[in-house]
């Protein structure tokens, strides 16, 4: 791991809601549960307004937030259908939250989840998609994060959906999971088996970290099978539980 001291800081975005030419809103049922997910109508065209080309000069930033990714719906499916549920109320972190599906579920789930981003607007997305679909006295939060700083505070549960899309996210997701991730709590990043998920399991084991892939799936609307890999992951000399 490279010296944290040559971390770049903390970076915000704030999508214009101009380019996001309205939202809409969808229905998807995930493991039994239907959820309420409100997106923008063409998230194609972000690719195209002056303040995305800009903020990719200056950090290599893509609206990635405003789709949803396989991944996710993954993710979401293994909250909702684990065996051993987590107990509502359990503190909850999502890194990279984008649309919140994976929030959504979290507080379907009953628990007390924090969606974070480091998209502004990816935020307020994300926020009315939680409380849309929050079990009752479930009360969902957001907060912007940049994972190369990471929060001081510390979760017993930390979710993450499809964040590996580049080489240069393994190393700051790694050391976010090691400063946020309580000495009994773990991890689970979900992936759709690209190279850097490959890369970040093997880095997570050098670190000493225990690690449990398992392998996950969903459909796309047309039927098409999905396939990606479920990380679980806790600190070192943690005995991973079971579910």
């Amino acid at each position: 791991m490279s010296d944290q001291s040559q971390t770049p800081p903390p970076k915000l975005h704030r999508t214009p809601h101009a380019s996001l030419k309205g939202e809409r809103v969808e229905t998807l049922l995930i493991a039994g549960h239907t959820l309420t997910l409100h997106r923008p109508t063409e998230p194609d065209t972000l690719l195209d307004d002056p303040f995305v080309e800009e903020a990719f000069h200056a950090d290599e930033y893509l609206p990635y937030w405003a789709e949803l990714w396989p991944s996710a719906q993954m993710l979401a499916e293994a909250i909702l259908t684990q065996p051993r549920p987590f107990p509502p109320g359990t503190r909850t972190l999502e890194v990279g939250c984008g649309l919140g599906l994976v929030g959504s579920s979290a507080a379907a789930a009953g628990l007390d989840i924090i969606l974070t981003d480091y998209d502004l607007t990816a935020l307020e997305f994300a926020r009315k998609n939680a409380l849309a679909n929050a079990a009752p006295g479930c009360n969902p939060t957001v907060m912007p994060l940049d994972w190369r700083a990471p929060p001081p505070e510390k979760f017993p549960l930390i979710l993450g959906a499809d964040l590996l899309y580049e080489e240069r996210a393994v190393e700051p997701l790694l050391r976010l999971l090691q400063a946020c991730l309580l000495p009994d709590g773990q991890a689970w990043i979900s992936d759709p088996d690209r190279k850097n998920g490959k890369l970040f399991g093997t880095k997570a084991q050098e670190l000493g970290m225990v690690l449990e892939a398992r392998p996950v799936h969903t459909f796309e609307t047309d039927g098409k099978k999905i396939e990606g890999t479920l990380y679980r992951l806790a600190l070192p000399s943690r005995v991973m539980p079971n579910g």
